[in-house]
């Protein structure tokens, strides 16, 4: 195609057919339609350089000499809005020697695995229902109902869907609602399996609106955030659990408010502490910079070696930091901050 020529896209009502043509195109670039099973993803098509669609494995790319769009885990024909693989989970989908029943389909992939029917289809997408569910990557969160308002995480990778998928009898029956973030339940990248989700625990809660209302000042609460100290949320009533058991109850999970949407968001015990820690932050003047050079510090010294915090942490502690600098009194020490630097310039 020249620059000059003339490019018409057409999109169908439900903007889910998206069509380009031109009246000089060769029988290489003549029409490329692209289903959109993700309506959020956009799609991009460059006919000069492949240089433009280096993006990362999350992004659509479009590989021009076979006409086909990688999802970042699989490739999608869009001629025919199939996918020309099978989802990558297949092999997890067959349970264990010895667990052969639907009640053992909990913990599989695919809301279910082979005991959920939507997966004889091996080239499906989210269930074969993309306006309910997405599946960014392929991969999963899923927890199992216990029936009595806890619910126990049983598989999952840290991804972009932050939804809860909730398990009963080897189906899914809805979800439960979003982790406040992507790591919520993940420790150091890795799911931490037996954690329980307590709908009815209010104690996150509770912490986080008696912390906003009575916010100590930055020294006591640098001196009472140490590991068994008051602030240190995450280990409140652990009692003598230790290990594994101990890990699960660091990342017990609990709802910590609502989405704009009206979905339940639920976190961990452990993110309830590391969004206080970066909500004073926040509320007191740090900025962001500030604020990770302090926590990284600490981590370093609990580590005995120069490290930053991981993923999980860094998530919760920026949330709350957001949270801490929409304050009145951060919102005062940044003009203080503003005035003094003006005053020291001239």
């Amino acid at each position: 195609m020249t620059d000059r020529e003339t490019k018409l896209v057409h999109r169908n009502i439900l903007i889910s057919l998206l069509v380009i043509t031109s009246e000089l195109s060769t029988n290489q670039d003549t029409v490329a339609d692209l289903f959109f099973f993700l309506l959020r993803y956009p799609f991009l098509l460059n006919n000069k350089s492949n240089t433009q669609n280096s993006r990362v494995q999350k992004t659509p790319q479009l590989n021009v000499p076979q006409g086909n769009i990688y999802m970042g885990a699989r490739y999608l024909d869009p001629k025919y809005s199939r996918w020309i693989s099978v989802d990558p989970a297949l092999a997890e989908y067959i349970p264990g020697a010895g667990k052969a029943n639907a009640r053992d389909a909990g913990g599989l992939p695919g809301m279910g695995g082979i005991f959920n029917s939507v997966n004889g289809n091996l080239y499906h997408y989210a269930g074969n229902n993309p306006v309910r569910y997405v599946d960014p990557d392929g991969k999963y969160l899923e927890v199992n109902d216990n029936n009595d308002g806890t619910y126990v995480i049983t598989a999952g990778e840290a991804n972009a869907d932050k939804n809860i998928y909730i398990m009963k009898d080897g189906k899914c029956s809805g979800i439960l609602g979003q982790m406040m973030t992507k790591h919520s339940f993940f420790d150091d990248g890795t799911l931490v399996t037996g954690s329980i989700i307590d709908t009815n625990d209010t104690s996150g809660v509770d912490f986080l609106k008696e912390f906003k209302e009575h916010t100590p000042g930055l020294a006591i609460y640098i001196y009472n955030a140490r590991n068994g100290k008051k602030y240190d949320f995450k280990a409140i009533g652990q009692g003598k659990r230790t290990s594994n058991i101990l890990n699960q109850y660091y990342h017990r999970g609990m709802q910590l408010g609502t989405s704009e949407e009206g979905q339940k968001i639920f976190g961990s015990a452990r993110d309830v502490g590391n969004y206080a820690a970066g909500y004073v932050a926040g509320k007191y003047g740090l900025t962001w910079n500030e604020s990770r050079f302090g926590f990284d510090l600490y981590q370093s010294y609990k580590s005995g070696k120069l490290c930053s915090e991981g993923p999980a942490t860094q998530s919760a502690e920026f949330l709350g930091y957001v949270e801490g600098t929409s304050t009145d009194t951060a919102k005062m020490i940044h003009i203080y901050r503003l005035v003094s630097t003006a005053l020291l310039l001239f």
